[in-house]
């Protein structure tokens, strides 16, 4: 695999992973557990 170093290494690995997987499941999951816990904080201050 060839590099392009005109850019910074993690840009590109940020890349390659978003090529292989569109949309990584562990982000989802990571997004809805935050959302969740969001919530319940938000509904346990409002009460």
């Amino acid at each position: 695999m060839k590099h392009d170093f005109s850019r910074p290494s993690h840009a590109i690995s940020a890349e390659e992973i978003t090529q292989k997987k569109r949309l990584p499941v562990y982000m989802l999951i990571l997004v809805g557990l935050f959302l969740v816990a969001l919530l319940v904080y938000m509904l346990a201050d409002w009460m």
